[in-house]
């Protein structure tokens, strides 16, 4: 029996694999989009007991009003791509279209991969302690690059906060309580990434598109005012 050329067979095989490459791109990539845009229903999300609940919201730093009809929850990591995500793009446009009705409590939860991810909680911590959490936060979203101890400076600076007394004290002490305290929160309901987004008792699971939270945070609105 003939056998194809060598040359030939090698092209097959290419081919084939080619194939099942570019397949299987096709089902991350849905997956992917699938997983970031489902609904409020299904896996997408789980609800937390009230108890857990109100711990969440009992401390913390917070950006609105204490009583504002949605609460958000989030344990971020300063130098996650997709904290910033959601600090830099998503959270701008929520307060822009839902204002006083909105509020944000920050939990922190840097993790070991990002070298740099304590410090800016300790940054955004000890602004906090000089009144300017929010300040903080908000040039935290906006840095390009690594936050090294040069640019943590550089944005102490530009808030106005690298000689308040209330934060130089807070900034000589390398291990902050209340970032501690959030780790052991984390630890003890079982995060594993971030962000972590609570909003009125629903967390979801990782990111999703700012189309699905605008829709969560839409109806949690409407339950409130039933």
């Amino acid at each position: 029996m003939t056998q194809p050329p060598r040359s030939s067979l090698r092209d097959v095989i290419l081919t084939g694999l080619m194939v099942i490459a570019v397949s299987c791109a096709v089902v991350v990539t849905y997956s992917v989009w699938q997983a970031r845009n489902r609904g409020v229903t299904g896996d997408a999300t789980i609800e937390v007991s009230r108890r857990r609940w109100s711990q969440l919201t009992a401390r913390g730093q917070r950006i609105g009003k204490a009583d504002a009809a949605v609460q958000v929850v989030e344990f971020t990591d300063f130098e996650c791509p997709f904290c910033k995500q959601f600090h830099a793009d998503y959270w701008p446009q929520l307060v822009s279209k839902y204002g006083a009705n909105l509020s944000l409590r920050v939990h922190h939860y840097p993790l070991p991969a990002h070298p740099h991810a304590y410090s800016a909680a300790r940054a955004v911590e000890c602004a906090g302690a000089a009144g300017k959490f929010e300040e903080m936060f908000v040039a935290l979203g906006q840095a390009e690059g690594a936050l090294n101890d040069s640019v943590l400076a550089a944005l102490q600076a530009s808030i106005g906060v690298a000689e308040d007394h209330r934060f130089v004290d807070c900034w000589a002490t390398t291990t902050n309580s209340s970032i501690e305290a959030d780790r052991r929160l984390a630890t003890d309901i079982g995060l594993t990434g971030t962000p972590t987004l609570i909003i009125n008792g629903t967390r979801l699971r990782g990111l999703p598109s700012y189309v699905v939270i605008d829709s969560i945070v839409a109806t949690k609105l409407a339950e409130v005012r039933q």
